[in-house]
């Protein structure tokens, strides 16, 4: 996921392991690198617990609590029981430096981090991370981070944003429409899907149109009624937050009878929150562990996560699996990492997690068929198999882990 106001997360509570310890604060305890000797495997986790984007952090901290309990459950990572402190950066880039430099200044040693839900904490955080050797992982989407040669600590679990426009512009292609147009969130994470869109549909000889929103803002017809001057064939929306459920409703509101596809972000958001009637006959081309009766969701590592999930939350999922996941997935990278390298040791970890390629490299892995990450690149590779089409709605296509619940 990444910087800007994201729409996917959700809550969640707690349960069970009795050799977990969860520290929520606002300053924490921290350091680089790992330490051989301390009994626990500790995790520093940064994250949304306050302000605009809150949600996402509270979506981020259930996922993580419940990867830890399973984790814990297996006997930790490298023997060792996983703890977890939780630091509020309010979404901002600016007090995610702040606590993150509090917290290595600190005296603690942790051996992971966890570095925010959004693009903007992500990007202020992990040069300094790497810096210190300090290995990490974000529920952000951010592109600029997938690059081995300058953040050599940092793994994603999340998705690109290249992948992602590519597999809405699939769609495009595959319904055999002739033009676009696009409206993305102003920000690095929206810039980013569309400069994929471009590069994507440029390929496919399909021309497009494109106007950006502010993430603050409450209306978007001004912005449609330009795109809707092109006269294109569909309209491609990326946004993750408040902006999702602006965006569907301005085109009600500007009474534009067009196709609407929905990117990988756009399908994260809380559609519990919008209006059904603003989303009607929106397609939404997610990952296929959203998406129910894929052999994703089927498999026993989603299985397994969708009932750690329900456990942890009581029920109360509001957000597609994805949302969720890619959070969780940073606890079984940190685990794959300790258990390939026979140490705890950050640059044998680091050397270890950048030869992991296959999903099976990574035991409970269930979020893409493929992992690839090498010296150079750091999010999973998802396929075109990894993706489907799903319509939004809390209980429509779209996957909620709470499902498990019955």
């Amino acid at each position: 996921m990444s910087q800007s106001t994201p729409r996917l997360a959700r809550t969640g509570a707690a349960v069970v392991a009795a050799a977990l310890t969860l520290g929520l604060a606002a300053c924490g305890s921290s350091a680089g690198a790992a330490g051989g000797g301390q009994s626990s495997f500790r995790i520093l986790a940064v994250a949304p617990l306050s302000g605009s984007v809150a949600a996402f952090g509270a979506g981020a901290k259930t996922a993580i609590d419940a990867a830890v309990k399973v984790v814990n459950g297996e006997g930790g990572i490298a023997g060792r029981t996983v703890e977890v402190t939780y630091v509020d950066d309010a979404g901002t880039p600016t007090q995610a430096v702040s606590v993150l430099q509090r917290e290595l200044a600190s005296g603690t040693t942790y051996d992971f981090a966890f570095l925010g839900s959004t693009s903007g904490e992500a990007l202020a955080m992990v040069p300094i991370a790497d810096q210190h050797k300090l290995l990490s992982c974000t529920q952000a989407g951010s592109d600029a981070l997938n690059d081995g040669s300058k953040y050599p600590y940092f793994f994603g679990a999340s998705t690109s944003l290249v992948q992602n426009a590519a597999a809405t512009v699939d769609q495009v292609k595959k319904a055999g429409y002739r033009s676009a147009a696009a409206l993305v969130d102003n920000n690095e994470r929206g810039v980013g899907t569309l400069a994929g869109f471009q590069t994507a549909l440029d390929k496919a000889g399909i021309p497009l149109a494109s106007e950006k929103l502010d993430p603050t803002a409450t209306d978007a017809t001004a912005q449609l009624a330009k795109l809707k001057a092109a006269n294109p064939d569909v309209l491609l929306l990326d946004a993750y937050g408040p902006t999702a459920a602006v965006m569907l409703s301005s085109v009600k509101k500007l009474g534009w009878n067009i196709p609407v596809v929905g990117s990988a972000t756009m399908a994260g958001n809380d559609f519990t929150s919008i209006p059904p009637a603003a989303y009607q006959g929106v397609v939404l081309r997610t990952a296929a562990m959203n998406i129910t009766g894929t052999p994703t969701t089927a498999s026993p590592d989603f299985v397994a996560f969708q009932k750690a999930m329900v456990a942890e939350s009581g029920g109360n999922l509001q957000y597609a699996a994805e949302t969720y996941a890619s959070a969780y997935g940073c606890v079984l990278l940190a685990r794959a990492g300790a258990t390939a390298a026979g140490s705890t040791d950050p640059d044998q970890m680091k050397a270890a997690l950048t030869k992991v390629s296959a999903a099976s490299d990574v035991k409970g892995w269930f979020l893409s068929s493929t992992i690839g990450f090498s010296p150079t690149s750091r999010k999973p590779i998802f396929s075109s198999s990894d993706y489907g089409n799903a319509s939004p709605g809390p209980r429509n296509a779209m996957l909620l882990p709470a499902a498990a619940a019955g």
